[in-house]
Protein backbone atom coordinates (compact mmCIF):
# COMPACT_ATOMS: atom_id res chain seq x y z
CA UNK A 1 0.00 0.00 0.00
CA UNK A 2 2.96 2.60 0.43
CA UNK A 3 4.31 1.47 -2.46
CA UNK A 4 1.18 2.48 -4.42
CA UNK A 5 0.80 5.61 -2.68
CA UNK A 6 4.55 6.95 -3.74
CA UNK A 7 3.82 5.84 -6.75
CA UNK A 8 0.61 8.03 -6.84
CA UNK A 9 2.06 10.63 -5.63
CA UNK A 10 5.11 10.28 -8.27
CA UNK A 11 2.08 10.59 -11.00
CA UNK A 12 0.63 13.58 -9.29
CA UNK A 13 3.42 15.33 -10.30
CA UNK A 14 3.94 13.86 -13.93
CA UNK A 15 0.49 15.46 -14.77
CA UNK A 16 0.28 18.72 -15.66
CA UNK A 17 -2.49 18.36 -18.09
CA UNK A 18 -6.39 18.50 -17.09
CA UNK A 19 -9.43 18.38 -19.66
CA UNK A 20 -11.62 21.11 -19.06
CA UNK A 21 -14.28 20.71 -16.07
CA UNK A 22 -17.69 18.70 -16.33
CA UNK A 23 -20.58 20.79 -16.48
CA UNK A 24 -23.70 19.98 -14.45
CA UNK A 25 -27.22 21.94 -14.85
CA UNK A 26 -27.18 23.44 -11.59
CA UNK A 27 -29.98 25.57 -10.43
CA UNK A 28 -29.62 28.47 -7.29
CA UNK A 29 -32.07 26.91 -4.43
CA UNK A 30 -33.01 30.05 -2.81
CA UNK A 31 -34.08 28.26 0.23
CA UNK A 32 -31.43 26.29 0.72
CA UNK A 33 -28.05 27.31 -0.37
CA UNK A 34 -25.92 25.06 1.78
CA UNK A 35 -25.95 22.82 4.46
CA UNK A 36 -25.57 23.17 8.00
CA UNK A 37 -23.03 20.49 8.25
CA UNK A 38 -21.34 22.52 4.78
CA UNK A 39 -21.13 25.22 6.99
CA UNK A 40 -20.00 23.94 10.11
CA UNK A 41 -17.26 21.55 9.12
CA UNK A 42 -14.27 23.63 10.37
CA UNK A 43 -11.77 21.00 9.63
CA UNK A 44 -12.63 20.55 6.01
CA UNK A 45 -9.46 22.22 5.34
CA UNK A 46 -6.02 22.38 7.19
CA UNK A 47 -3.79 24.92 6.88
CA UNK A 48 -2.00 23.74 4.77
CA UNK A 49 -4.71 22.81 2.05
CA UNK A 50 -5.96 26.40 2.99
CA UNK A 51 -2.86 28.05 1.94
CA UNK A 52 -2.18 25.32 -1.15
CA UNK A 53 -6.04 26.34 -2.29
CA UNK A 54 -5.36 30.32 -1.85
CA UNK A 55 -1.89 29.15 -4.18
CA UNK A 56 -3.79 27.50 -6.52
CA UNK A 57 -6.25 30.32 -7.14
CA UNK A 58 -3.49 32.66 -7.16
CA UNK A 59 -4.88 34.81 -4.74
CA UNK A 60 -2.24 37.85 -2.95
CA UNK A 61 -3.83 36.49 0.24
CA UNK A 62 -1.29 33.44 -0.20
CA UNK A 63 1.49 35.21 0.22
CA UNK A 64 -0.12 38.25 3.00
CA UNK A 65 0.64 38.97 7.13
CA UNK A 66 -2.17 41.33 8.78
CA UNK A 67 -2.43 41.69 12.30
CA UNK A 68 -5.29 39.23 13.77
CA UNK A 69 -8.17 39.82 16.12
CA UNK A 70 -5.79 39.91 19.13
CA UNK A 71 -3.39 41.83 17.28
CA UNK A 72 -0.59 39.51 16.17
CA UNK A 73 1.13 39.56 12.77
CA UNK A 74 -0.19 36.16 10.86
CA UNK A 75 -0.52 35.15 7.33
CA UNK A 76 -3.40 35.52 6.32
CA UNK A 77 -3.95 31.39 6.30
CA UNK A 78 -3.43 31.34 9.69
CA UNK A 79 -6.14 34.13 10.44
CA UNK A 80 -8.78 31.96 8.32
CA UNK A 81 -7.32 28.88 9.84
CA UNK A 82 -7.48 29.86 13.43
CA UNK A 83 -10.78 31.22 12.87
CA UNK A 84 -12.54 28.74 11.73
CA UNK A 85 -11.24 26.14 14.33
CA UNK A 86 -11.56 29.16 17.70
CA UNK A 87 -15.56 28.87 16.22
CA UNK A 88 -16.38 25.49 14.88
CA UNK A 89 -16.95 27.39 11.48
CA UNK A 90 -16.27 26.06 7.59
CA UNK A 91 -12.54 27.70 6.03
CA UNK A 92 -14.58 27.20 3.07
CA UNK A 93 -17.35 29.70 4.13
CA UNK A 94 -14.73 32.33 4.95
CA UNK A 95 -13.01 31.29 1.83
CA UNK A 96 -16.12 31.94 0.26
CA UNK A 97 -17.12 35.20 1.97
CA UNK A 98 -13.80 36.76 1.13
CA UNK A 99 -14.42 36.32 -2.27
CA UNK A 100 -17.76 37.27 -2.34
CA UNK A 101 -17.35 40.73 -0.44
CA UNK A 102 -14.35 41.83 -2.17
CA UNK A 103 -13.05 39.36 -4.64
CA UNK A 104 -9.61 38.82 -2.72
CA UNK A 105 -9.48 35.28 -3.95
CA UNK A 106 -9.25 35.61 -7.35
CA UNK A 107 -8.52 39.98 -7.70
CA UNK A 108 -4.72 40.01 -8.67
CA UNK A 109 -4.14 43.20 -7.39
CA UNK A 110 -6.73 44.35 -4.15
CA UNK A 111 -6.84 48.02 -2.98
CA UNK A 112 -6.41 48.43 0.73
CA UNK A 113 -9.94 49.26 1.02
CA UNK A 114 -10.78 45.30 0.25
CA UNK A 115 -8.33 44.24 2.70
CA UNK A 116 -9.96 46.39 5.40
CA UNK A 117 -13.04 45.18 5.23
CA UNK A 118 -12.12 41.66 3.50
CA UNK A 119 -15.54 39.66 4.44
CA UNK A 120 -18.36 43.10 4.32
CA UNK A 121 -18.60 42.70 8.38
CA UNK A 122 -20.40 45.50 9.61
CA UNK A 123 -20.41 47.01 6.57
CA UNK A 124 -24.05 47.82 6.22
CA UNK A 125 -26.16 49.31 3.27
CA UNK A 126 -26.07 53.41 4.01
CA UNK A 127 -23.22 52.69 6.99
CA UNK A 128 -20.43 55.28 6.48
CA UNK A 129 -17.18 53.15 7.03
CA UNK A 130 -15.30 56.34 8.59
CA UNK A 131 -18.17 56.26 11.23
CA UNK A 132 -15.61 55.30 14.36
CA UNK A 133 -18.30 52.93 15.55
CA UNK A 134 -17.86 51.07 12.12
CA UNK A 135 -13.68 51.79 11.81
CA UNK A 136 -13.28 49.60 15.19
CA UNK A 137 -14.42 46.51 12.66
CA UNK A 138 -11.64 47.34 10.32
CA UNK A 139 -8.72 45.00 9.34
CA UNK A 140 -8.23 41.74 7.52
CA UNK A 141 -7.81 39.43 10.80
CA UNK A 142 -10.55 41.28 12.53
CA UNK A 143 -13.05 41.11 9.54
CA UNK A 144 -12.09 36.68 9.19
CA UNK A 145 -12.16 36.20 12.58
CA UNK A 146 -16.14 38.63 13.85
CA UNK A 147 -17.64 37.28 10.19
CA UNK A 148 -16.56 33.60 11.44
CA UNK A 149 -17.87 34.74 15.57
CA UNK A 150 -21.53 35.87 13.77
CA UNK A 151 -21.24 33.09 11.92
CA UNK A 152 -20.98 30.73 15.11
CA UNK A 153 -23.87 32.96 16.74
CA UNK A 154 -26.09 32.70 14.39
CA UNK A 155 -26.59 28.94 15.06
CA UNK A 156 -25.99 28.99 18.87
CA UNK A 157 -28.34 32.43 19.16
CA UNK A 158 -30.95 31.87 16.29
CA UNK A 159 -33.93 33.32 18.14
CA UNK A 160 -32.40 36.31 18.14
CA UNK A 161 -32.14 37.40 14.85
CA UNK A 162 -34.70 38.42 12.37
CA UNK A 163 -34.20 35.88 10.02
CA UNK A 164 -34.91 32.19 11.38
CA UNK A 165 -35.28 29.02 9.24
CA UNK A 166 -38.94 27.72 8.64
CA UNK A 167 -40.07 31.61 8.20
CA UNK A 168 -41.32 32.84 5.17
CA UNK A 169 -39.64 36.29 4.21
CA UNK A 170 -39.77 38.87 1.15
CA UNK A 171 -36.69 39.76 0.40
CA UNK A 172 -35.35 42.03 -2.47
CA UNK A 173 -32.95 41.25 -5.08
CA UNK A 174 -30.52 43.67 -4.00
CA UNK A 175 -30.50 46.94 -1.87
CA UNK A 176 -33.02 49.09 -3.32
CA UNK A 177 -34.42 47.11 -5.89
CA UNK A 178 -38.32 46.42 -6.30
CA UNK A 179 -37.78 42.86 -7.70
CA UNK A 180 -38.79 41.07 -3.90
CA UNK A 181 -38.69 37.24 -3.63
CA UNK A 182 -40.66 35.42 -1.13
CA UNK A 183 -37.91 33.23 0.49
CA UNK A 184 -38.46 30.31 2.99
CA UNK A 185 -34.75 28.89 4.60
CA UNK A 186 -35.27 25.69 4.85
CA UNK A 187 -31.97 25.41 7.22
CA UNK A 188 -30.13 27.56 9.76
CA UNK A 189 -27.18 27.80 7.50
CA UNK A 190 -29.52 28.89 5.18
CA UNK A 191 -31.22 31.69 7.21
CA UNK A 192 -27.56 32.53 8.72
CA UNK A 193 -26.26 33.94 4.99
CA UNK A 194 -29.35 35.63 4.90
CA UNK A 195 -29.17 37.40 8.20
CA UNK A 196 -25.60 38.41 7.01
CA UNK A 197 -26.46 39.61 3.44
CA UNK A 198 -30.58 40.00 3.43
CA UNK A 199 -31.10 39.92 -0.51
CA UNK A 200 -30.96 37.35 -3.07
CA UNK A 201 -28.68 38.38 -5.29
CA UNK A 202 -25.85 38.58 -3.08
CA UNK A 203 -26.54 34.76 -1.56
CA UNK A 204 -26.86 33.42 -4.73
CA UNK A 205 -23.30 34.71 -5.60
CA UNK A 206 -22.70 32.98 -2.29
CA UNK A 207 -23.62 29.66 -3.80
CA UNK A 208 -22.26 30.26 -7.56
CA UNK A 209 -18.63 30.88 -5.70
CA UNK A 210 -19.05 28.04 -3.30
CA UNK A 211 -20.51 25.64 -6.21
CA UNK A 212 -17.31 27.16 -8.52
CA UNK A 213 -14.54 26.16 -5.38
CA UNK A 214 -15.69 23.40 -3.86
CA UNK A 215 -18.78 21.10 -4.71
CA UNK A 216 -17.82 17.75 -5.59
CA UNK A 217 -19.08 15.95 -9.25
CA UNK A 218 -19.47 12.05 -9.52
CA UNK A 219 -19.16 10.21 -12.99
CA UNK A 220 -22.16 8.13 -13.56
CA UNK A 221 -22.41 4.97 -12.37
CA UNK A 222 -21.37 6.10 -8.94
CA UNK A 223 -22.73 4.98 -5.59
CA UNK A 224 -23.84 7.65 -2.96
CA UNK A 225 -24.82 7.71 0.57
CA UNK A 226 -24.63 10.90 2.78
CA UNK A 227 -23.13 11.51 6.51
CA UNK A 228 -26.86 12.64 7.50
CA UNK A 229 -28.44 9.80 6.17
CA UNK A 230 -26.09 6.35 5.95
CA UNK A 231 -29.41 3.98 5.38
CA UNK A 232 -30.04 6.17 1.71
CA UNK A 233 -27.60 4.85 -1.29
CA UNK A 234 -27.99 6.19 -4.99
CA UNK A 235 -26.77 5.77 -8.00
CA UNK A 236 -25.70 8.50 -10.19
CA UNK A 237 -26.53 8.46 -13.64
CA UNK A 238 -27.58 10.28 -16.80
CA UNK A 239 -26.94 13.78 -14.32
CA UNK A 240 -29.39 12.27 -11.23
CA UNK A 241 -29.52 10.24 -8.50
CA UNK A 242 -31.77 7.34 -8.51
CA UNK A 243 -32.59 6.14 -4.93
CA UNK A 244 -32.36 2.25 -4.07
CA UNK A 245 -35.38 1.58 -2.55
CA UNK A 246 -34.50 -1.76 -1.28
CA UNK A 247 -31.09 -3.68 -0.64
CA UNK A 248 -31.52 -6.51 -2.93
CA UNK A 249 -31.96 -3.98 -5.66
CA UNK A 250 -28.64 -3.14 -4.99
CA UNK A 251 -26.45 -5.91 -4.33
CA UNK A 252 -28.37 -7.80 -7.51
CA UNK A 253 -26.73 -5.35 -9.63
CA UNK A 254 -23.49 -3.46 -8.17
CA UNK A 255 -20.85 -3.76 -5.81
CA UNK A 256 -21.68 -2.17 -2.50
CA UNK A 257 -18.11 -1.99 -1.57
CA UNK A 258 -18.15 1.23 -3.84
CA UNK A 259 -20.57 3.65 -2.15
CA UNK A 260 -18.97 6.93 -1.38
CA UNK A 261 -20.23 8.30 1.63
CA UNK A 262 -20.59 12.39 0.72
CA UNK A 263 -22.49 15.47 2.44
CA UNK A 264 -25.44 15.87 1.82
CA UNK A 265 -25.29 19.04 0.28
CA UNK A 266 -23.24 17.04 -2.53
CA UNK A 267 -26.02 14.62 -3.23
CA UNK A 268 -28.47 17.97 -3.22
CA UNK A 269 -26.71 18.92 -6.53
CA UNK A 270 -28.22 15.91 -8.38
CA UNK A 271 -31.91 16.23 -9.31
CA UNK A 272 -33.70 12.78 -8.21
CA UNK A 273 -34.84 10.54 -10.84
CA UNK A 274 -36.60 6.98 -10.77
CA UNK A 275 -36.24 4.95 -7.90
CA UNK A 276 -34.54 1.22 -8.49
CA UNK A 277 -36.86 -1.00 -6.37
CA UNK A 278 -36.51 -4.40 -7.86
CA UNK A 279 -33.63 -7.17 -7.91
CA UNK A 280 -32.55 -8.07 -11.37
CA UNK A 281 -34.60 -10.76 -12.97
CA UNK A 282 -37.09 -10.11 -10.14
CA UNK A 283 -40.70 -11.47 -11.30
CA UNK A 284 -43.03 -8.92 -10.71
CA UNK A 285 -47.26 -8.75 -11.44
CA UNK A 286 -49.09 -5.72 -12.20
CA UNK A 287 -52.03 -5.14 -9.70
CA UNK A 288 -54.42 -3.53 -12.90
CA UNK A 289 -53.30 -5.02 -15.79
CA UNK A 290 -52.40 -8.88 -13.97
CA UNK A 291 -49.48 -8.64 -16.71
CA UNK A 292 -46.24 -10.44 -15.31
CA UNK A 293 -43.01 -8.97 -15.99
CA UNK A 294 -39.16 -10.27 -15.78
CA UNK A 295 -37.10 -6.98 -14.71
CA UNK A 296 -33.77 -6.95 -16.63
CA UNK A 297 -32.12 -3.73 -15.44
CA UNK A 298 -34.09 -1.00 -16.50
CA UNK A 299 -36.64 -2.61 -18.41
CA UNK A 300 -39.30 -5.12 -18.65
CA UNK A 301 -40.35 -7.76 -20.33
CA UNK A 302 -43.85 -9.01 -20.20
CA UNK A 303 -44.05 -13.12 -20.02
CA UNK A 304 -47.05 -13.77 -22.44
CA UNK A 305 -48.45 -16.73 -20.76
CA UNK A 306 -47.96 -19.77 -18.16
CA UNK A 307 -46.42 -21.88 -20.71
CA UNK A 308 -43.36 -19.52 -21.01
CA UNK A 309 -43.61 -19.21 -17.44
CA UNK A 310 -43.22 -22.50 -16.63
CA UNK A 311 -40.35 -23.35 -19.88
CA UNK A 312 -37.95 -20.35 -18.00
CA UNK A 313 -38.13 -22.37 -14.39
CA UNK A 314 -40.35 -19.73 -12.32
CA UNK A 315 -42.12 -20.48 -9.56
CA UNK A 316 -45.65 -18.93 -8.75
CA UNK A 317 -44.43 -17.58 -4.78
CA UNK A 318 -41.24 -15.70 -6.64
CA UNK A 319 -43.89 -13.36 -8.12
CA UNK A 320 -44.02 -10.00 -6.62
CA UNK A 321 -47.26 -8.63 -6.80
CA UNK A 322 -46.89 -4.61 -7.16
CA UNK A 323 -48.90 -1.59 -8.50
CA UNK A 324 -48.92 -0.55 -12.01
CA UNK A 325 -47.13 3.34 -11.07
CA UNK A 326 -44.13 1.07 -9.67
CA UNK A 327 -44.20 -0.64 -13.20
CA UNK A 328 -43.79 2.94 -14.82
CA UNK A 329 -40.13 3.47 -14.13
CA UNK A 330 -39.10 0.66 -16.17
CA UNK A 331 -38.71 0.62 -20.22
CA UNK A 332 -40.95 -1.93 -22.11
CA UNK A 333 -38.72 -4.41 -23.55
CA UNK A 334 -39.60 -7.27 -25.86
CA UNK A 335 -41.59 -9.95 -24.42
CA UNK A 336 -40.90 -13.24 -23.50
CA UNK A 337 -41.85 -16.04 -25.61
CA UNK A 338 -40.99 -20.00 -25.94
CA UNK A 339 -38.52 -18.90 -28.30
CA UNK A 340 -36.80 -15.66 -26.39
CA UNK A 341 -33.07 -17.20 -25.60
CA UNK A 342 -31.44 -16.67 -22.43
CA UNK A 343 -33.54 -14.59 -20.67
CA UNK A 344 -31.47 -15.18 -17.91
CA UNK A 345 -28.26 -14.14 -19.12
CA UNK A 346 -25.65 -17.37 -19.92
CA UNK A 347 -22.12 -17.74 -20.83
CA UNK A 348 -21.82 -19.13 -24.42
CA UNK A 349 -18.11 -20.26 -26.14
CA UNK A 350 -18.06 -21.22 -29.50
CA UNK A 351 -17.28 -24.64 -29.72
CA UNK A 352 -15.03 -24.54 -32.38
CA UNK A 353 -13.54 -21.26 -32.11
CA UNK A 354 -13.53 -21.15 -28.33
CA UNK A 355 -15.01 -16.92 -28.54
CA UNK A 356 -16.68 -15.77 -25.22
CA UNK A 357 -19.98 -14.05 -25.39
CA UNK A 358 -22.47 -13.12 -22.69
CA UNK A 359 -26.40 -14.02 -23.97
CA UNK A 360 -29.00 -12.30 -23.05
CA UNK A 361 -32.55 -12.00 -24.10
CA UNK A 362 -31.40 -12.98 -27.84
CA UNK A 363 -28.73 -10.69 -27.92
CA UNK A 364 -24.94 -11.66 -27.91
CA UNK A 365 -22.37 -9.62 -26.81
CA UNK A 366 -18.46 -10.79 -26.81
CA UNK A 367 -16.13 -10.95 -24.02
CA UNK A 368 -13.11 -10.16 -25.42
CA UNK A 369 -11.09 -10.74 -22.21
CA UNK A 370 -11.21 -14.06 -20.26
CA UNK A 371 -10.68 -11.60 -16.71
CA UNK A 372 -14.37 -10.33 -17.27
CA UNK A 373 -15.63 -13.84 -16.54
CA UNK A 374 -13.76 -13.43 -12.62
CA UNK A 375 -14.83 -9.36 -12.96
CA UNK A 376 -18.26 -9.60 -13.86
CA UNK A 377 -19.62 -13.45 -14.18
CA UNK A 378 -17.68 -15.04 -11.19
CA UNK A 379 -20.79 -17.80 -10.76
CA UNK A 380 -22.40 -17.96 -13.98
CA UNK A 381 -21.23 -21.25 -15.76
CA UNK A 382 -19.81 -21.51 -19.36
CA UNK A 383 -22.22 -23.33 -22.04
CA UNK A 384 -20.70 -24.91 -25.05
CA UNK A 385 -22.50 -23.97 -28.20
CA UNK A 386 -22.09 -24.48 -32.26
CA UNK A 387 -21.06 -21.58 -34.52
CA UNK A 388 -25.02 -22.18 -35.99
CA UNK A 389 -26.68 -21.48 -32.22
CA UNK A 390 -24.75 -18.40 -32.33
CA UNK A 391 -25.63 -16.89 -35.49
CA UNK A 392 -29.01 -16.74 -34.18
CA UNK A 393 -29.15 -14.42 -31.75
CA UNK A 394 -28.32 -10.42 -32.12
CA UNK A 395 -25.19 -9.05 -31.67
CA UNK A 396 -24.33 -6.98 -29.15
CA UNK A 397 -22.05 -4.20 -27.56
CA UNK A 398 -18.42 -5.89 -26.13
CA UNK A 399 -18.68 -6.62 -22.57
CA UNK A 400 -16.72 -4.05 -20.49
CA UNK A 401 -16.24 -3.37 -16.64
CA UNK A 402 -18.98 -2.12 -14.82
CA UNK A 403 -19.37 1.51 -14.02
CA UNK A 404 -18.08 2.93 -10.88
CA UNK A 405 -14.96 0.47 -11.12
CA UNK A 406 -11.89 1.37 -10.00
CA UNK A 407 -9.07 0.25 -12.54
CA UNK A 408 -5.44 0.19 -12.65
CA UNK A 409 -2.73 -1.77 -14.66
CA UNK A 410 0.21 -3.35 -12.98
CA UNK A 411 3.07 -1.00 -13.66
CA UNK A 412 1.47 2.26 -14.09
CA UNK A 413 0.17 4.29 -11.11
CA UNK A 414 -2.68 5.75 -12.55
CA UNK A 415 -6.08 5.35 -11.81
CA UNK A 416 -9.25 5.19 -13.48
CA UNK A 417 -12.85 5.22 -12.80
CA UNK A 418 -15.07 3.30 -15.05
CA UNK A 419 -18.15 5.33 -16.36
CA UNK A 420 -20.40 4.94 -19.31
CA UNK A 421 -18.28 2.24 -20.94
CA UNK A 422 -14.99 4.77 -20.77
CA UNK A 423 -12.10 5.12 -18.73
CA UNK A 424 -11.43 8.50 -16.78
CA UNK A 425 -8.67 9.42 -15.49
CA UNK A 426 -8.20 10.38 -11.21
CA UNK A 427 -5.40 12.73 -12.16
CA UNK A 428 -3.84 13.07 -8.50
CA UNK A 429 -3.87 11.82 -5.23
CA UNK A 430 -5.34 14.53 -3.37
CA UNK A 431 -8.64 14.50 -5.66
CA UNK A 432 -8.73 10.52 -5.01
CA UNK A 433 -9.04 11.28 -1.50
CA UNK A 434 -11.62 14.24 -1.70
CA UNK A 435 -14.01 12.21 -3.90
CA UNK A 436 -14.29 9.61 -1.64
CA UNK A 437 -11.94 6.24 -2.91
CA UNK A 438 -10.56 4.24 -1.08
CA UNK A 439 -7.12 2.00 -2.51
CA UNK A 440 -9.02 -1.09 -1.49
CA UNK A 441 -11.38 -0.57 -4.05
CA UNK A 442 -8.49 -0.67 -7.05
CA UNK A 443 -8.88 -3.64 -9.25
CA UNK A 444 -5.81 -4.37 -11.33
CA UNK A 445 -6.69 -5.40 -14.61
CA UNK A 446 -4.03 -6.26 -17.98
CA UNK A 447 -3.79 -3.50 -20.38
CA UNK A 448 -5.92 -5.23 -23.29
CA UNK A 449 -8.86 -5.44 -20.58
CA UNK A 450 -8.42 -1.63 -19.58
CA UNK A 451 -7.83 -0.32 -23.23
CA UNK A 452 -11.33 -1.93 -24.25
CA UNK A 453 -12.78 1.15 -22.47
CA UNK A 454 -11.92 4.55 -24.37
CA UNK A 455 -10.80 8.10 -22.72
CA UNK A 456 -13.43 9.79 -20.94
CA UNK A 457 -12.47 12.70 -19.61
CA UNK A 458 -10.33 13.23 -16.95
CA UNK A 459 -12.43 13.35 -13.08
CA UNK A 460 -12.51 16.61 -11.54
CA UNK A 461 -13.47 17.96 -8.33
CA UNK A 462 -15.62 21.11 -8.92
CA UNK A 463 -18.18 22.21 -11.45
CA UNK A 464 -18.66 25.14 -13.86
CA UNK A 465 -20.98 27.19 -14.62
Amino acid sequence: MKKFKLQFLIWLTALTLISPNICLALTFDQNYIISDFDATEYQAMSLVQIQRFLTTQGSSLAYKSFPDFDGNYKTATEIIYNAAQNNKISPRLLLVMLQKEQSLIEDPNPTNRQYQWATGYGVCDGCDITDPRIVLFGGFGNQVELTARIMRKYFEKSEQYNIQSGHTYNLAETFGSSLIYEITPTNQATANLYIYTPYRHGNELFWKIWTRYFKRTYPDGTLLTSKESPADIYLIQAGVKRKFVTKAALVSRFNPKLILTVPASDLDLFEDGSPLKFPQYSVIESTETSNIYLIVGDTKRQIIDNQVFKLLGFNPEEVVIVAEQDLSYYTTSTPLTTKSSYPLGTILQDRKTKALYYAEAGTKSPILNQELLTLRFKNKKIVQVSSTQLDQLFNGETIKLLDGELVKTKNDPAVYVISNGTKRLVPSADLFGKMGYNNKNIIVVSKALLNLHPDGEPITLTTTN
